[in-house]
This record gives structure tokens, C-alpha cells and sequence, in this order.
């Protein structure tokens, strides 16, 4: 019975940090694992430690890794901060595209809005749908689009017209998919 008292404290602690978004985080994966291993042992041994049997040890080892596997799932289901999404931009292949700006936005916790990056590259001076091809081809590639229909809708948006050659992309965790890596793409032209 205490064991499973002490089950229950740690996913109350795994639904605490769950909540707050933690394994989102920089550095976030390190302290969820930290955090749930040491509450699962700490669990463990107190609702041991009347019994006096020499199990202790093996139930406080069972529960730390109980600990670490939560952790792992609650990395899975985090949304990207707003650093790994800016990193996910660094990583973006665009030749002669020049960055003019960058706004980071929203919170982890998708409230009030959740993380966005937004970066705005002065194109080289080519045809309107290709500068889009090639961003998109570009985010594509680096996963933030996974459809490739998408990349065909990018290229027949009609009326699209860059002006001044600055072109506005911001990626963004979708907040109807809680919990998912699904990222959004906007496309803005500098009016």
C-alpha cells in the first residue's frame, strides 16, 4: 500500500512538471530525469523504511528508472520553446537570403500564445513563387513542413508579391495539437 502511495507522489510530481512545460525547457530533457529519478527513490525508501526488510534499495533503484521513463515521456510530449524553434531556423539551408530581423514571442505553457520565431530575410532579387519554393523546400527539408502538398501549395499561391525583397517567416508550435511537435509556417511580405 505505501508503494503505491509512493507511485502516486511520483506521477503527481511527473504531472506538476508536465504542466509546467519543463521538459521543454533548454537543459529541460536533464532536470525532468533528474527531478522524477530522485523524487521515485526518495518515494521509495520512506515508504520502506518502517518495514526493515533489505529490499529498499532495489525498490528505490525500480522507482528511479520508473522516474527517467517518465521523464522521457514528458520530453516526448513537450512543445517546442521558443530556442529550439530558432535553433530549427538555424539549421535552415537558404542561399543569398540575408537576415534583416528576428522576434521571439509566446511561452511554453501556450499561454497567452504559444512559442513563435519569427525572421525576416531580404531574398534575392528572383521570381516571387521561387523565393517561396526555396524557403519552403528549405523548411521542409529541416522538418518543419512534413507535407509535401503543402510544398505544392506554396508554390500556386496567387498574387503572392514580395515587396522590397523582405519576406517574413515565422514558425510556431500549433496549440491545437497539445503536446505534438507540430509547427505552423507563415509567409508575410513587408507592406
Amino acid at each position: 500500500m505505501r508503494l503505491l502511495s509512493a507511485g502516486g507522489v511520483l506521477l503527481l510530481v511527473a504531472v506538476a512538471l508536465g504542466a509546467l512545460g519543463v521538459a521543454g525547457y533548454r537543459g529541460g530533457p536533464a532536470i525532468a530525469a533528474a527531478a522524477l529519478a530522485t523524487t521515485g527513490a526518495t518515494a521509495a525508501v520512506v515508504a520502506r523504511r518502517r518495514r526493515g526488510d533489505g529490499h529498499r534499495l532495489a525498490w528505490a533503484v525500480a522507482f528511479a528508472v520508473a522516474g527517467v521513463v517518465l521523464a522521457g515521456a514528458l520530453v516526448d510530449r513537450a512543445p517546442a520553446s521558443k530556442a529550439r524553434l530558432a535553433q530549427r531556423m538555424d539549421r535552415l539551408v537558404l542561399p543569398f537570403f540575408v537576415q534583416t530581423a528576428e522576434v521571439r514571442t509566446g511561452h511554453s505553457w501556450c499561454r497567452p500564445s504559444c512559442p513563435a520565431v519569427t525572421r525576416t530575410y531580404r531574398s534575392p532579387d528572383t521570381a516571387d513563387r521561387a523565393t517561396l519554393l526555396v524557403v519552403a523546400t528549405a523548411l521542409y527539408h529541416e522538418g518543419a513542413i512534413t507535407d509535401v502538398r503543402t510544398l505544392q501549395q506554396i508554390g500556386n499561391q496567387p498574387g503572392f508579391q514580395i515587396r522590397d525583397r523582405h519576406l517574413s517567416v515565422t514558425v510556431t508550435v500549433d496549440s491545437r495539437r497539445a503536446g505534438s511537435r507540430t509547427v505552423k509556417v507563415r509567409y508575410a511580405s513587408r507592406q
